[in-house]
């Protein structure tokens, strides 16, 4: 079985992030991609980051091999567990869920504590809070051990991916992390310290689409989520979105949608009424 598959089952029936880490920590595959909003607001700051990577370091020095999932919370009071992925007793990565905030008692307050400084109002603070998962603990604990269980299956069936085995996902999160930039065949081969043949070779032959149609994808599902949720104008949406030609972008949005952004805009207003 694909792991990235079985990822994303977890996630689907959690809620709770899923990914797998090599050794030293990197990041090798997620589901989803991108950091929860949240999440990604801490790792803005050089401090706050800081404090997560040593708690998730603590956590991975608490597992022994065979163990179960190692339950913890981050240095924000969000709910997360790790378990330990060996190749022939030897320790080869991690498999970590998480990013989720549970029912107890004073937890709530306590994430809000531990990051007020982070944010400009309260207003703010309170839409990243509000887009964390909310689940009960007991829940996550049932999932952790699904988790555990996946570790086991990725152990027993030596089936952590190699470096190149995770290229195609590796260059799908980097997009997904840097599409408001100027990304491009160029920044990606260097990035990954390859040829632009082999980034267009290992990502089309895995999902089945070129690295840019995708980029292009990833920018107009972004710039849809933003005419929809925000005011702000359609200059500054391809601009969030990474597209530094308003008339590119437009053509781009009426291709992909069948209308421009001014109707989707409209149709979207109307049909919230």
């Amino acid at each position: 079985m694909d792991v990235m598959s079985l990822i994303k089952d977890l996630y689907n029936i959690s809620g709770a992030r899923v990914s797998v880490h090599d050794s030293a920590g990197e990041e090798l595959y997620a589901y989803p991609p991108k950091l929860l909003p949240f999440c990604a607001k801490i790792q803005e700051n050089i401090f706050t980051h800081r404090n997560c990577v040593d708690c998730d370091q603590k956590a991975c020095s608490k597992l022994t091999a065979g163990c179960d999932p190692y339950i913890y919370r981050c240095s924000c009071g969000l709910l997360e567990a790790v378990a330990p992925i060996h190749n022939q007793g030897v320790l080869t990565g991690f498999l970590m869920m998480g990013q989720v905030r549970d029912e107890l008692p004073g937890n709530d307050d306590h994430i809000l504590k531990s990051s007020r400084a982070l944010f400009k109002t309260d207003a703010e603070q309170l839409e990243y809070f509000n887009k964390i998962q909310l689940l009960e603990y007991n829940k996550f604990e049932s999932y952790a051990r699904l988790m555990g269980i996946l570790a086991e299956y990725i152990t027993g069936h030596n089936r952590f991916p190699s470096k190149a085995d995770s290229l195609p996902e590796l260059i799908k999160k980097y997009i997904y992390q840097n599409f408001a930039k100027a990304v491009n065949l160029d920044s990606i081969a260097k990035r990954f310290d390859c040829s632009k043949s082999t980034v267009m070779n290992v990502f089309r032959k895995k999902y089945g689409i070129t690295v840019i149609a995708y980029l292009n994808q990833v920018r107009l599902e972004e710039a849809q989520k933003l005419i929809c949720d925000t005011e702000l104008s359609f200059k500054e949406i391809a601009c969030e979105c990474g597209f530094y030609d308003q008339n590119y972008f437009s053509k781009q949005f009426t291709e992909k949608f069948g209308c421009s952004p001014t109707v989707f805009r409209n149709n979207y207003k109307k049909n919230k009424r």
